[in-house]
């Protein structure tokens, strides 16, 4: 009988790990079901992720950021992962100071400008003064830049049709050198008189801002 026992004993355990082995059979097979659906559903509802990071630099998903993490840089995905928008980080604690340094700025200027000037006219004369020297200037290089051309033309003239002597060449080339060198410092005059023109054009708009006629 002992014998018999232990067979029966055999065939209880073989169907006791049979039924386990089909249990856990058919969990797997719910499992994957799950999870073909789920996937179905993500890639069918065309949703959106939203990919950021944290302050310790740890990367989260999720379909919206936090409250406490907005502000924070973030990409946008589709379903596919592949992203579809960036949004750079905002800081309304950063910008606020940014703005109160400029405000503080234009209240020195603001200053400055009321303690230099007592009314339009002043700031007419200044103007005036400021564009002077450069006015000045402008006129001189405009006559050294006309002589150079006229000297330069003459030795041409001179020996058109004809080979020019070496100190001719060299004359002409000086000439040449000069007019191309004015060139530029006349450049450089006329956009520093057309600075302080806008320079003084601010100057009166915001005199007149902040004392009205």
């Amino acid at each position: 009988m002992k014998p018999l026992a232990g067979i029966n004993s055999h065939f209880s355990d073989k169907a006791k790990l049979g039924h386990s082995s089909s249990a856990l059979s058919a969990l797997l097979f719910s499992g994957v079901l799950i999870l073909t659906s789920y996937t179905h559903l993500v890639h069918a509802d065309g949703s959106k992720i939203v990919k950021w990071k944290d302050a310790s630099g740890v990367t989260h998903y999720g379909d919206k950021m936090p409250a406490q993490e907005s502000g924070r840089s973030n990409s946008v995905l589709n379903n596919q992962g592949t992203v579809i928008k960036t949004n750079e980080s905002f800081n309304p604690k950063g910008n606020s100071q940014e703005t109160e340094k400029l405000s503080a700025d234009q209240q020195r200027q603001d200053k400055a400008l009321l303690a230099s000037y007592s009314s339009v006219d002043e700031i007419d004369m200044a103007e005036k003064r400021n564009l002077k020297s450069d006015e000045t200037a402008l006129l001189t290089l405009s006559q050294n830049q006309e002589e150079s051309k006229r000297m330069l033309a003459s030795i041409y003239a001179k020996f058109s049709g004809r080979k020019m002597p070496i100190q001719a060449a060299e004359d002409a080339q000086n000439y040449q050198t000069q007019i191309t060198k004015t060139k530029s410092q006349i450049l450089a005059v006329q956009n520093s008189i057309a600075q302080t023109k806008t320079r003084f054009s601010q100057y009166r708009s915001r005199y007149i801002e902040l004392k009205p006629q």
